[in-house]
């Protein structure tokens, strides 16, 4: 079985610790929301493009929300496409340099 772990949760909502799950034979697949961009929001403290790319300096891919140690990944997902009829969206090609950086990058990687 795979999780998709995104989040450590917040108040008052409270969720198993990757740790547990990779103990119980369970594959992470990590999602986490430090660098989730919902594709059509460009701002906003939420979940927005912005967001996502200041994110990206500072989150390693292998980061996973909650981990307390290094905790064994099957890949990950940056952006989700939920919001509807949100139209075209123009942004820079500093989003796409960024994540190639940090694709290419072996130290952030790991």
């Amino acid at each position: 079985m795979i999780v998709s772990y995104w989040t450590a949760g917040w108040g008052g909502y409270d969720v198993a610790k990757p740790e547990f799950l990779t103990d119980k034979g369970l594959k992470i697949m990590n999602t986490n929301d430090g660098w989730y961009w919902v594709l059509g929001r460009v701002d906003g403290d939420l979940y927005s493009y912005k967001t996502a790319l200041a994110s990206l300096a500072s989150k390693k891919f292998t980061d996973v929300p909650g981990a307390s140690s290094a905790v064994p990944i099957i890949g990950s997902v940056w952006a989700d496409c939920r919001v509807r009829h949100a139209g075209a969206v123009e942004v820079d090609g500093s989003i796409f340099d960024s994540l190639c950086t940090l694709l290419s990058s072996p130290s952030r990687l790991q």
